[in-house]
């Protein structure tokens, strides 16, 4: 038993922009920001990858609720934050699960996060992770 996804990032999650606005063109935006040395505008930078973050945890929040205990949580094709080079819209830092575990209070054990550094895309990753807890046997000897 275990569960998977992909966590699609959210783009934009301020909301900062019209719908009307191509998603390109926000996250070309996003990474101007990424480069500016105005503090409103760092400040924005450090907002959007909190959401980011607080996205990405409830999606792996629910999949350790769907899970079994002792069973495993797999997200798979993780993109690191809009702010890195190599990003393509945006995601959560390898250095994030460790952190987020205890942050969040995941019911996983926490020397369990592995990560995955081939991934389907050249710039992503997969992430494993065991929820605590031992399955019960339901077959009696």
């Amino acid at each position: 038993d275990l569960a998977f996804t992909y966590v699609d990032p959210i783009v934009d999650p301020l909301r900062r922009h019209e719908d009307n606005v191509p998603y390109h063109d926000r996250v070309v935006d996003m990474k101007d920001l990424c480069e500016s040395t105005d503090k409103s505008k760092k400040d924005i930078v450090r907002r959007d990858q909190t959401a980011q973050e607080d996205w990405h945890s409830t999606w792996v929040k629910e999949l350790i609720r769907i899970v079994k205990p002792g069973k495993v949580v797999i997200i798979e094709d993780v993109d690191s934050p809009v702010c890195d080079g190599d990003s393509d819209w945006g995601g959560v830092s390898q250095e994030w699960w460790d952190e987020a575990a205890a942050r969040y209070n995941w019911d996983i054990d926490p020397d369990s996060v592995v990560i995955f550094e081939q991934a389907w895309y050249r710039n992503r990753y997969n992430v494993v992770m065991r929820k605590n807890g031992t399955v019960q046997s339901n077959i009696s000897s």
